[in-house]
Formats: C-alpha cells, sequence, structure tokens
C-alpha cells in the first residue's frame, strides 16, 4: 500500500452516494487506524481498472492512500494515522481516477467512519479551550459537534476511549440530539448530515418522529437513551473499573 498525491480537475466528477462506502476508525490504537471495509458499486457505471483513493482528513493535515483498482478485491489492510492529526474528527473521501492520471473522474463525499470500538460518528467531536467546562454540546443546522476541553483529553478519541466521560456525557449528549430531531423532524429530510441520524432513530426512537405530545415525547427518548445504556452497558462497566481500581489501591 502507498501513499500518492493528486491534483483534482471537478470537471465531469461524478458524485456518488456515501451509503456505498464504509470506513472503519480504530480511534482507540496508538495510533489511530482506519481501513476502506466495504465499497459497494454494483449498479454503478464504472469502468474497470481505476485507482481507488482513500482520502482521510482530520484538522488541517490529509493523507491520501490508494487501496486498490475498480473491479478488484479491496486493500482492506488497517492503514496507520501517523500523519494526521490524532486531536481532530476523523473525516473520509473515496476517489476513482485513472493510473497515473490526476484527474478524478467521481468521488464519494463526506464518509463518516464507523467507531472499532462501538460508537458511530453521528456526533462529531473536536478538541477545544472551553476554560473550565469539560464538555459542551453545539448543535447548528448541519450536525451536532462535542467539544471536549483540550487541557484535559490531548485528542478526542482519549475522550471517547475514557469510560467515565462516555458513560456520563454521551447519554447526555444523546438525550439532547433526540430533542432537537423531536422538535424539528425536518432535520432528517433537509438534505444536511442530521440526515445520518435516521437509522439510529428507526432502532431506538421509531415512534419519536410522529409524536406530537411533549410527555409522550420525553418518554420515548429517555427509553432511547436507557436501550443506548443498555446496549452500552455503561453502569456495569464501570463498576467493574472502579472495582478493579479499588483493588489495585
Amino acid at each position: 500500500m502507498k501513499s500518492i498525491t493528486h491534483k483534482i480537475n471537478p470537471t465531469g466528477l461524478k458524485n456518488l452516494d456515501r451509503k456505498l462506502a464504509t470506513v472503519r476508525l480504530d480511534s482507540i490504537s496508538k495510533p489511530p487506524r482506519f481501513r476502506l471495509e466495504s465499497l459497494n458499486l454494483d449498479g454503478v457505471k464504472m469502468q474497470n481498472g481505476l485507482d481507488i483513493i482513500l482520502l482521510a482528513e482530520a484538522g488541517n493535515t490529509k493523507l491520501r492512500t490508494l487501496v486498490g483498482k475498480t473491479g478488484r478485491p479491496l486493500d482492506q489492510v488497517w492503514i496507520e494515522a501517523t500523519e494526521l492529526d490524532h486531536s481532530s474528527h476523523f473525516t473520509f473521501r473515496i476517489a476513482f481516477r485513472f493510473p497515473d492520471n490526476p484527474r478524478i473522474v467521481a468521488s464519494i463525499d463526506g464518509i463518516r467512519p464507523v467507531c472499532q470500538h462501538g460508537f458511530e460518528s453521528l456526533v462529531d467531536m473536536v478538541s477545544s479551550d472551553l476554560g473550565e467546562q469539560v464538555w459542551t454540546l453545539e448543535m447548528d443546522s448541519n450536525r451536532p459537534v462535542l467539544h471536549v476541553n483540550s487541557s484535559v483529553f490531548s485528542s478526542t478519541s482519549g475522550a471517547e476511549s475514557f469510560l467515565p466521560f462516555s458513560a456520563v456525557v454521551m447519554p447526555e449528549v444523546l438525550a439532547r440530539v433526540l430533542e432537537k430531531i423531536g422538535d424539528d423532524p425536518a432535520l432528517l429530510e433537509n438534505g444536511t448530515d442530521w440526515s445520518d441520524w435516521k437509522d439510529f432513530i428507526m432502532l431506538f426512537a421509531p415512534d419519536l418522529l410522529e409524536a406530537e405530545d411533549e410527555s409522550i415525547k420525553q418518554e420515548l427518548i429517555n427509553d432511547a437513551v436507557r436501550k443506548f445504556c443498555n446496549k452500552y452497558k455503561f453502569a456495569s462497566r464501570l463498576k467493574t473499573e472502579l472495582e478493579r481500581k479499588k483493588t489495585n489501591d
């Protein structure tokens, strides 16, 4: 596997649905690593033999890697993100080009990685100077962004992998996000990254989008948070960790 550089010429560029690709991110490993896990081009008119280039971005850093060719099996080995800013959120793009030709003929943009350790990246995480706040949640018209205090956690992956943080913060973040979607279900249909939440809501709170009574909405949100916590067994894992720490002390 080799890293490459290229110039982008968007003329005639074919934009493909990001649901065709799955990128898996292991943010816990040191350094973080990722791989193109699947790419389904069935039904897409694409010439065989095109270079498939996986582009990863984090902050102001970028890494481009050739991961295979159309019509052939993918190279699914892990790519270490040694050249990327580990304190920033990872996003991915796939570009297709003819070999030895810098012109990109098709691309898949805005790919959100699936996390190796359980959390799908439905919420962007960013390291920020928050003073004495440990975290804060920003929700605009595009997608929710969780800011974590850069003086406490050296990277977003460090915050995500710190169980006490995940166990306490993530359920609250989920509740706030579901409240916003429950108040404005059209967010899921407006073409922004909020639409990524559709599958999650269908799994954890399928009746939320139809509920009109505020008390019923809150019950559905509380139930979704309980299901989420049960899935990741936050209390059990935290109890085990605290007992182990007590034994070691």
